[in-house]
């Protein structure tokens, strides 16, 4: 498994020199819906257009957005949840681009004996918090009407690379969380279903690229250049799923039948709009509901979204409504 990587200081083999830091450093999670950074560096987007680029990973999308804060990370993806619970804390984390809709994408893995959503009342639940498995996870409560002390109660923060060892030792019984990890999970344990997935309870998640306002002050140019390379690497990806599915496949160690199941199950774009909108005030009416955000009308959309590399370079991608209130 990839464990999450650090920055740490390169010397050169000759003397102390030490070694040019990349230019850009992106960070996100270990798997396909996040496939636009990996795109853009191993299909050669960014040093097509000039930028000494790297590309880190971590457990989980979620994981790396918080390195914004003091730029070990120049730019990171993850769903809206992780992105809002870090601009809460330091509001320079904005959303720069949307550039997927997970469709059917989130979902329960659930030990043969649990059969509904009630029967997991008392029991163990793996949850990734701060990420889209939580959001998942109250969305399936709100649909289903049941109350969220007492299922919360169960709740356990697992990372995603080890939900699949957790349900096999029977520390829980069923888990919320993101592909490939649900597919990896039912195809290698016997027994274990999908008991319910984000389609079903209504419920659909974007990710967005998150970055730093005082970085893309501070750093316009190579700024630029990135968000242009995002913009030529979504182009790649619609265009040439085949390579992408190798570029990505091998890079994450998927298989071929494996990324030929699970890209159906995604959308991509890269765009700032009404969906954009529509996604962040639904996520901050669950934290309202949950009581994790008291004032929501404090919260100020026009420095949540950063929408100036997309405009400066294709207008068209930024549509959001003029008005943003909740």
């Amino acid at each position: 498994m990839r464990k999450l990587l650090t920055a740490v200081a390169a010397v050169a083999s000759l003397g102390t020199v030490p070694a040019k830091a990349a230019d850009f450093t992106m960070v996100t999670g270990i798997d396909p819906g996040f496939s636009i950074f990996c795109v853009g560096k191993l299909g050669g987007f960014t040093k097509k257009n000039g930028l000494d680029s790297e590309l880190k990973t971590g457990p989980s999308g979620g994981a790396s957005v918080p390195l914004l804060i003091d730029n070990q990370s120049n730019a990171s993806m993850a769903a809206a949840l992780a992105g809002i619970n870090n601009h809460l804390v330091d509001n320079n984390i904005c959303a720069a681009a949307q550039i997927v809709t997970l469709d059917r994408w989130y979902g329960i893995v659930a030990k043969k004996e649990i059969k509904k959503i009630s029967d997991l009342k008392g029991q163990m639940i793996g949850v990734t918090l701060g990420t889209g498995s939580e959001t998942l996870w109250q969305a399936v409560l709100d649909h289903h009407k049941l109350n969220y002390d007492v299922y919360n109660k169960g709740v356990v923060n697992v990372e995603p690379p080890e939900m699949a060892a957790a349900i096999e030792r029977g520390d829980i019984v069923a888990f919320a969380n993101w592909e490939p990890w649900l597919s990896r999970a039912t195809l290698a344990i016997p027994g274990t279903h999908i008991l319910v997935d984000n389609k079903q309870v209504g419920l659909y998640d974007v990710v967005f690229i998150y970055m730093n306002r005082k970085f893309i002050k501070d750093n316009h140019d190579n700024a630029k250049k990135f968000m242009k390379s995002m913009i030529e690497a979504n182009d790649h990806i619609v265009n040439d799923p085949a390579d992408t599915k190798k570029i990505v496949g091998e890079f994450l160690n998927l298989s071929p039948d494996l990324m030929d199941e699970l890209y159906p199950k995604l959308s991509y774009k890269v765009a700032l709009d009404q969906q954009s909108f529509d996604k962040t005030r639904e996520v901050l009416q669950q934290l309202v509901n949950q009581k994790r955000l008291k004032d929501v009308n404090a919260f100020d959309f026009n420095k949540w979204f950063c929408p100036e590399l997309l405009r400066e370079i294709d207008p068209s991608r930024v549509t959001l409504p003029a008005n943003m209130k909740m």
